[in-house]
């Protein structure tokens, strides 16, 4: 299984959770993330494809909102209103970025956030 640890842009976007807000974590992994943004008191919900990570993230860190499915999967689910949708590391892999990004408007609030990172030489400080 893959290891999805702490990146250095988790602290970065926690700083922007709120108590009681609603997130939703693309490519959550073992849901490293989601647990902390849990622990400020956020409603969250994560997705992945990978199986054992997912099972990892619902058994270790109980996370109930954890599914091993895609973004149309979930798209199927009826959830919205989140106030920040985050994917760390995930756009790169993409071979339609702004179909993806496409589709996240729906699920996010009118004046709620999407944040991501992917890969590169610079490196952009929020």
């Amino acid at each position: 299984m893959e290891w999805y640890g702490e990146r250095w842009e988790f602290r970065k976007v926690l700083k922007l959770i709120k108590h009681e807000s609603r997130v939703l974590e693309i490519g959550c992994g073992r849901g490293y993330f989601l647990k902390m943004a849990e622990k400020k008191g956020a409603t969250v919900y994560g997705i992945d494809i990978n199986s054992k990570a997912i099972e990892h993230a619902r058994k270790i860190f109980k996370l109930k909102n954890a599914y091993s499915e895609d973004l149309s999967d979930f798209l199927k689910r009826d959830e919205k209103d989140f106030d920040f949708i985050i994917f760390f590391h995930v756009i790169e892999h993409l071979s339609d970025p702004d179909g993806f990004i496409k589709k996240l408007s729906p699920l996010l609030k009118k004046d709620g956030l999407l944040c991501f990172s992917f890969p590169g030489p610079q490196r952009v400080d929020i």
